[in-house]
């Protein structure tokens, strides 16, 4: 009798720890390797560096979470739920999840930097800036690569902030969506900047116009931060800038395309001063280049 109810507790245990590594959470700040309660009082509440199945919080008082290695993939990631969090990829840095959240919910700020050689990817969806009043922050030096669509700002009163910078690539292999889920109209405003040195390649926008950019939604392209989508979408991005969803140097609708760049592919870009084509006192600039 006494053998049978052993039997079962090892079992009940069992379970409770598979259901508890399910969702797991980084306790204060540190390295992606940290377990806490194994030389540290901090680290993740896990017997084991989270892996495949489980889903990642990184919420605790602010905290920061750094990673320098290629880390075991995990199912999703939730950065910014119910308290702020920030996950550091430096260089040598791999993370990959299924699909995740920057900036879950809460009036909390979810923050993810990608130095130059870190690689932040997932195979489904990405959301920067999800419910309520939470807000989401990407900055991109390194290679962000998203195996579906991106969709920022989604809840009402949400913000989120995307940079390009220098040497940065974000890879999009669904379809944007700049302030909504689903392209709903009640989600949050949403900055996404490719700055000097920049790369956002897209695979497709909505061809209706503005609805790849919602509630206030932009895309601001600096310097020689560049946008590219494979075929032609010079007519497309034309009617982007004209409604002022585009931006180059701080200018709505001061941007140019061209097939000839990146052969194959539509190039969006800041043109020279000297080659722009002045349209209408509101100072619209757009140009196309074949």
């Amino acid at each position: 009798m006494m053998k049978g109810i052993s039997v079962v507790c090892v079992v009940a245990v069992l379970l409770m720890a598979s259901v508890g590594s399910a969702d797991i959470r980084f306790h204060g700040s540190g390295s992606w390797d940290m377990l806490e309660g194994v030389g540290q009082a901090e680290g993740w509440q896990s017997v084991a560096v989270p892996g495949a199945g489980d889903i990642i919080q990184v919420n605790w008082g602010n905290n920061t979470v750094t990673l320098d290695y290629a880390a075991p993939a995990i199912t999703m990631f939730k950065i910014g739920v119910n308290e702020p969090g920030t996950v550091h990829i430096q260089n040598g840095g791999t993370l990959s999840a299924h699909r995740g959240k920057v900036g879950n919910n809460g009036s909390v700020t979810g923050t993810v930097n990608v130095d130059a050689g870190g690689t932040f990817t997932t195979e489904s969806w990405m959301m920067v800036g999800g419910s309520s009043s939470v807000e989401g922050i990407l900055n991109v030096s390194g290679t962000v690569n998203i195996g579906g669509h991106l969709w920022t700002s989604t809840g009402a009163g949400s913000s989120s902030t995307i940079d390009i910078n220098d040497g940065g690539v974000i890879n999009v292999s669904g379809i944007v969506g700049l302030g909504s889920s689903d392209f709903n109209a009640g989600g949050g405003m949403s900055t996404l900047n490719i700055n000097d040195g920049g790369l956002l390649a897209l695979t497709n926008i909505h061809g209706v116009t503005g609805t790849s950019a919602m509630n206030g939604s932009t895309f601001q392209l600096y310097d020689t931060g560049i946008i590219t989508l494979p075929g032609d979408f010079e007519g497309v991005i034309a009617n982007y800038a004209t409604a002022g969803l585009i931006y180059g140097d701080g200018i709505a609708g001061n941007v140019a395309t061209d097939l000839t760049t990146n052969p194959g592919f539509t190039t969006v870009f800041v043109p020279e001063p000297a080659t722009m084509l002045l349209l209408g006192l509101g100072g619209l600039l757009i140009r196309k280049r074949r």
